[in-house]
């Protein structure tokens, strides 16, 4: 197809031609051959004719650029004209808006800005489209279109398209766009600390003054005198030993100036320059060194490597000026630290030294174990697992430390919940079956009544509304054993009794244990005034024994099996 010519100037207004006039009514000569093919490339076509569309949209009357070139063929003269340019008008749209879809173009509105050439998200700026740089790059057309509605970027490979989308007129507009936003810098990736190697592991023990000696997986504290084991995955790792000198130097100096360690401690949890701290030093989370600040120093020689850090660090970051100049408004948020995977903040409450909780949370292995031995949830404990006899599974502690109880007291408190949600759900579908069924399915074959049986359901009379026991032929209303009064002076009642006592001390006051004593006090204050001194220690030790070897039978749920270690009585 010919070249055709968008220099207009010595036209008429009149002659020149438009995209929405409709051709003329008489078809034109037939193109002779030669002027079907060019032999200018379409590639070159191209390149004159964008220099010209941004000419156009750099002058100052602000003149449209020139429609594109109509395409000439002759199956086009065999249609009316409204057909025609609605058939080419549609297929244009429809390539913009399948390369727009398939292409991903970047948005054109808005675009981010900072002083230091960087992306922030907080800045934007407005594309101007009177930019007076503006480059092109080799145009690539494609194969498929006949004509040129897009162009290639060589950088990223995205296709942005040439033509409005409304008005079907070539614009720059769309390229611009893209050149901003292509020829940002990436943003800079969030730095982290490298992985130091054995060798420097090693080094930086050797060199801490508070280690007096140290071995692949324990360090001896020379402050507590005390040897620190080390993670058991890896050789000489110090974060163990971090964790230890930060709270034995606590202790050490909040005995001498408690004040001044919270103040300091205070000072530099809001610090985003500071990764990790303790009493003497501050790990910079820029340049990844440990300096020295102690308390007696009033973090002069912290605030003077922050300046030289920043001097020396790149501008990449936008909240660095605005964190180290201005006053804080609001808390620094995690998100908000330039290391997000930094540690939490430090808490000055896990290692204030003399404290009751504090002491009492660091147990040894023997003290963690019989913790453990003494639930009677646990059925089995090995070093490094329990057996859970609510579930019947198998619950997996921590490695790295011998009969840690932390696993096991968040399965604990789940399976709890479980096993009551599941208690709850069979006595609803149990108490529906019950009101479904009739009055005949309440005795057994021979005609006697259940003891369990439980009637929540009062017939009444139809012609007085009173409950059925005002009326002398309703059938007497059966209630459980639980439910009723308990007759003292029997035997089976005053087991009874007991049970229920011992079931309501485990699951509430004594979950480890009710001794003899409590369940004597138990039963005696529940009593009447005159009645205070009903039961002695010889019945309870006695009622107890029958229930360590018939179980106490809970509706519902399979029995409870008892034992009695001294005079405690636990669950087993």
């Amino acid at each position: 197809m010919s070249h055709i010519d968008h220099d207009d100037s010595s036209r008429s207004p009149d002659d020149r031609p438009r995209a929405h006039m409709s051709p003329p009514s008489t078809p034109p000569p037939a193109l002779p051959a030669t002027h079907v093919r060019s032999p200018r490339s379409p590639t070159a076509r191209i390149r004159d004719d964008i220099p010209e569309l941004v000419s156009v949209h750099h002058s100052r009357h602000g003149k449209p650029p020139p429609p594109p070139p109509l395409k000439v063929s002759s199956r086009h003269y065999d249609k009316p004209a409204s057909a025609r340019e609605t058939e080419h008008t549609s297929e244009r749209r429809q390539s913009f808006n399948h390369a727009s879809r398939d292409d991903s173009l970047p948005s054109i509105t808005t675009i981010k800005r900072s002083p230091s050439g960087s992306p922030p998200k907080n800045l934007k700026r407005q594309l101007s489209m009177d930019d007076d740089d503006c480059e092109l790059p080799p145009l690539r057309l494609n194969g498929t279109e006949p004509q040129p509605a897009f162009i290639s970027c060589d950088t990223c490979g995205v296709r942005v398209p040439l033509r409005e989308q409304l008005t079907d007129q070539y614009t720059a507009r769309h390229w611009h766009a893209h050149r901003a936003l292509c020829n940002l810098s990436p943003p800079p990736a969030k730095r982290r600390r490298a992985k130091r190697t054995e060798e420097e592991r090693i080094h930086y023990l050797r060199t801490d003054p508070y280690v007096q000696a140290f071995e692949p997986y324990k360090v001896h504290c020379k402050s507590c005198d005390k040897w620190i084991r080390l993670r058991p995955n890896s050789t000489y790792c110090s974060i163990p030993w971090d964790a230890h000198r930060k709270s034995c130097l606590a202790k050490r100096i909040a005995s001498k100036n408690s004040f001044a360690l919270n103040q300091h401690d205070k000072l530099l949890e809001n610090d985003p320059y500071a990764r990790k701290f303790d009493a003497e030093r501050v790990l910079c989370a820029f340049c990844d060194k440990w300096i020295a600040a102690p308390i007696t120093d009033n973090r002069n020689l912290w605030e003077a490597h922050k300046v030289q850090c920043r001097k020396a660090a790149p501008p990449t970051v936008v909240e660095d000026s605005v964190i180290s100049t201005t006053p804080l408004a609001r808390p620094i948020t995690t998100a908000e630290r330039p290391h997000s995977n930094s540690p939490p903040p430090y808490d000055r409450r896990d290692s204030v030294s003399g404290s009751g909780p504090t002491m009492s949370r660091r147990r040894n292995a023997e003290q963690r174990e019989a913790q453990l031995r003494s639930d009677p949830l646990i059925q089995i404990v090995e070093e490094s697992r329990v057996f859970c006899s609510l579930c019947q599974k198998w619950v997996q502690l921590r490695q790295d430390s011998s009969f840690c109880a932390y696993p096991w007291t968040q399965h604990r408190g789940k399976c709890l919940a479980r096993s009551d949600r599941q208690t709850e759900r069979r006595r609803d579908m149990e108490s529906g079956q019950r009101l479904s069924s009739g009055p005949e399915s309440e005795e057994d074959a021979d005609g006697s009544v259940d003891e369990d049986v439980q009637e929540s359901r009062r017939p009444f009379n139809r012609e007085t509304s009173h409950p059925a026991a005002l009326d002398p032929n309703a059938r007497p209303t059966r209630r459980r054993l639980s439910d009723s009064y308990l007759d003292l002076d029997a035997q089976p009642h005053r087991i009874t009794h007991l049970a229920y006592s011992v079931r309501y001390l485990l699951q509430t006051m004594f979950r480890n244990g009710a001794s003899i004593h409590a369940i004597v006090g138990f039963l005696n204050a529940s009593m009447p005034e005159d009645r205070w001194e009903e039961f002695d220690t010889r019945e309870v030790i006695a009622g107890v024994s029958v229930l360590v070897r018939e179980g106490i039978k809970v509706d519902g749920d399979r029995p409870w099996r008892l034992e009695l270690a001294g005079d405690v009585v636990r669950r087993c």
